[in-house]
């Protein structure tokens, strides 16, 4: 190739080379600024780890996956709807597990003294582990309509936290396990698809030396699914067995 030729060559790749840096650096800067923002706006609202007072922190109807990405791990004391109305107007449903998991970081609710409304109304399908050990009551803590999955709510081993409204609207709950003891009224009227296993891990955390009479209401439509007959005349053996030593226990179906 002659000089001449070397150097039309040159200038033609001049403003391709120019191009490709210049996309280089807006994409560097773009990602550099969008990181920066990503730190300011999380270092505050989680105090850059430091938050114990997540009243409120996440109410709101336009919350959803997009922008749930906590920085820090969380381990609140106060908990008053949290996650009231999250998502609720978003038109995207939030498997906070998931979102957590991704993130690298974990909610421990093992501080937590009041669960009251704690995700009433929220667009959220699924909790991970919800200790609940510190607390006495969980006032409408689950009550939301889209809530499939609880991984594991775990509850006092004494049996003296009140339930009042814990499960209202929660139509689509399946998967539940429980850990520790129910000790007073309960209900899951609502939930008409819990599973068996959720079932038996509800009827199984009833407590066992009840003092007086307390009530639990179960879906009639999973209770006819998995412990009628055949004809539906009678339960079966296996849930007797299962309620034999639910002394004091009255069970409703709604």
């Amino acid at each position: 190739m002659s000089i001449s030729e070397q150097l039309k060559t040159a200038t033609e790749n001049v403003p391709k080379v120019y191009s490709a840096g210049r996309e280089k650096g807006y994409s560097s800067g773009y990602s550099d600024g969008e990181q920066a923002e990503y730190d300011k706006f999380w270092d505050a609202l989680q105090k850059n780890g430091t938050q114990k007072n997540y009243k409120y922190v996440f109410a709101g109807r336009t919350w959803n996956p997009d922008i749930f990405k906590p920085k820090y791990d969380m381990k609140p004391i106060t908990v008053l709807q949290m996650f009231s109305e999250f998502g609720s107007d978003s038109g995207k449903k939030t498997d906070i597990a998931d979102a957590l998991e991704k993130q690298g970081v974990s909610l421990d609710t093992s501080s937590v003294t009041n669960f009251s409304n704690f995700a009433n109304g929220a667009n959220i399908t699924r909790f991970p582990t919800i200790d609940s050990r510190s607390a006495t009551t969980l006032s409408n803590a689950f009550a939301t309509s889209v809530l499939v999955t609880i991984d594991e709510l775990i509850l006092k081993d004494d049996g003296t936290q009140t339930f009042s409204g814990t499960f209202n609207n929660a139509s689509k709950l399946e998967n539940i396990v429980i850990s520790g003891v129910i000790g007073s009224n309960i209900s899951f009227s609502a939930s008409t698809s819990l599973t068996k296993t959720s079932i038996i891990s509800i009827v199984s955390a009833l407590s066992e030396s009840l003092t007086e009479p307390q009530t639990i209401t179960l879906p009639s439509a999973a209770m006819n699914k998995y412990f009628k007959s055949a004809d539906g005349t009678v339960y079966t053996d296996e849930w007797m067995e299962l309620i034999r030593p639910k002394a004091n226990w009255h069970f409703a179906f709604a």
